[in-house]
């Protein structure tokens, strides 16, 4: 310890020139937020997430500064069927931030067309089985926004979009 600068630096002297200080010092808040996803319901088990943002670093430092790795969780890992799930980032460390996670938001949704191409071939099974007695006359398979059906035994199939089959349940039901 000494005394510099100024010009009245030789009207005071120091009584001792060692000394010892401690200080606190408190690692930075370090905001990681999970983005939001939206998926369109494949019967396939989610995993993982769609990213992360930060806010709060210092210095001009980035994520390369953090120790371990990006992981997920919440009820979004594994989830399979439409609704709203949570994704929750974690997995971090450091010895300079203090991490806050934010969860962000899966939803499933189901293809509106997929779906009601996927209903009213359903329908139209059900209405077969009523009139017949048996399923064997009417079956279908529904992929994307398209989907096909056949009908009677031998009949072949034929690939309909959602309007032409709701056209003919329409018909079929007045």
């Amino acid at each position: 310890i000494s005394i510099s600068g100024g010009v009245d630096m030789g009207n005071y002297s120091l009584a001792s020139d060692t000394g010892t200080a401690t200080a606190d010092i408190a690692s930075v808040s370090l905001d990681i937020t999970a983005q939001d996803e939206t998926k369109i319901f494949d019967g396939l088990a989610y995993s993982g997430g769609n990213g992360v943002t930060y806010s709060g670093f210092v210095n001009g430092e980035d994520q390369g500064v953090l120790g371990g790795t990006l992981v997920y969780g919440g009820t979004s890992q594994g989830a399979k069927q439409a609704g709203i799930y949570t994704i929750i980032p974690g997995g971090y460390d450091s010895d300079n931030y203090h991490f806050v996670y934010n969860e962000g938001v899966l939803e499933i949704t189901v293809d509106t067309n997929g779906q009601q191409i996927n209903n009213v071939l359903e329908s139209l099974i059900s209405f077969s089985k009523a009139v017949n007695g048996t399923q064997d006359n009417l079956s279908s398979s529904q992929s994307g926004p398209s989907g096909t059906f056949s009908v009677g035994p031998g009949a072949g199939s034929r690939t309909v979009n959602s309007f032409t089959v709701f056209r003919l349940v329409e018909d079929r039901t007045l």
